[in-house]
């Protein structure tokens, strides 16, 4: 039996009034044995990654600066066996440095995240090693991934060979932002100070006027096998939603973006099987399920009186979680891959549910 990890956000009374708080928890794939892991001091997500040996989770908390004038992003992991959380990035008085989105590379050696210092916006992005002593972890800064424009990287992934980075760059004062693929393997001469101590590696732009969407951290994945990339268009220019795809292979136009979805008002994520064979999404708030070429599209919900999002696939890839929301309150749902049995699993009610992760 596998675990799921999902961040809620409550609405809860303060002692000087109302507010909402976000809540990490974790609980068995058919629902039982809910149990908080985190809580946040306001109320934005942690953003939270699990290693692929399912045995450390690792998450975004914000909290006030050692001299209480910022309240900055930092990195924290905890056991998901259980223990103390642990800072694995600490605030520093010259820089500010914020952490956020933080997402395990494949091997679990590393972790790449969105990295900006004194400010949240434009975000470079930081590859950190990761090591392991007994109970604990750390981390120590490898390289630096710069936008050339210093206009923001987001939303990293690694590909499967742990050697390369794909991830959302921007490119223009109108945030069209463009899908950027880095190779750290492959080295190029430093530009300036910083580009000589981190690091300047060969970087491939594979998309021009892509209008990808950023600020929802699943519109963006990677099929290793087929070296396809996926992702969520019309963030600015367009008034709809679509699925795209981009080939991440040398020989191939990088330029040809195919479309592979219906337009759609709006699509929060979208989620690739483990054999690498489908694509799942929400589009208006209800589950598809097609190859990856958009070919065999399948419709799994039609009940158009909730919302449906956010679909993830389990491990075997035989279930899809997703984020299902009645009346203003969610709670999250299993279906099998064709479409059947769908059933909720929790209880919380929540205002919202920001994210699932399956162990």
């Amino acid at each position: 039996m596998g675990k799921i990890v999902f961040d809620v956000l409550r609405h809860e009374e303060q002692v000087h009034g109302e507010g909402y708080k976000h809540s990490l928890f974790i609980m068995n794939d058919d629902g039982r044995d809910p149990k908080e892991i985190v809580k946040a001091e306001d109320s934005r997500r942690f953003s939270a990654t699990v290693s692929p040996d399912g045995e450390w989770i690792v998450y975004t908390r914000f909290g006030y600066t050692a001299d209480g004038r910022r309240f900055v992003p930092r990195l924290f992991a905890l056991k998901i066996s259980g223990g103390n959380e642990i800072p694995l990035t600490q605030w520093n008085p010259t820089y500010e440095p914020f952490y956020m989105n933080p997402i395990f590379s494949p091997f679990g050696d590393m972790i790449a995240c969105e990295h900006s210092l004194h400010q949240e916006g434009n975000p470079d992005i930081v590859l950190l090693n990761v090591e392991r002593i007994q109970d604990h972890i750390f981390v120590s800064t490898k390289a630096t991934i710069m936008n050339p424009l210093r206009m923001g990287n987001y939303s990293p992934k690694l590909f499967p060979d742990n050697k390369r980075v794909i991830y959302l760059s921007n490119f223009s004062p109108d945030d069209l932002l463009e899908v950027c693929v880095t190779d750290l393997s492959k080295s190029d001469q430093p530009t300036n100070a910083l580009e000589s101590l981190w690091g300047r590696f060969e970087t491939r732009r594979l998309t021009r006027n892509a209008d990808c969407v950023w600020w929802r951290r699943d519109t963006l994945a990677v099929e290793g096998t087929n070296e396809t990339a996926f992702f969520v268009w019309g963030h600015r220019l367009h008034q709809h939603n679509q699925v795209c795809s981009i080939s991440c292979k040398l020989e191939i136009d990088p330029f040809d973006i195919q479309t592979i979805s219906e337009n759609y008002e709006h699509i929060s994520g979208l989620n690739i099987s483990p054999d690498g064979r489908k694509v799942v999404f929400d589009g208006d708030g209800q589950l598809y399920i097609m190859n990856l070429d958009g070919g065999d599209l399948q419709q799994l919900t039609s009940d158009y009186s909730v919302k449906n999002r956010h679909p993830v696939f389990s491990p075997d890839g035989k279930r899809i979680a997703f984020i299902k929301s009645v009346n203003g309150k969610s709670d999250i749902s299993l279906i099998d891959r064709d479409g059947s049995d769908e059933h909720r699993i929790t209880e919380t009610r929540a205002e919202s549910i920001a994210e699932i992760l399956w162990v």
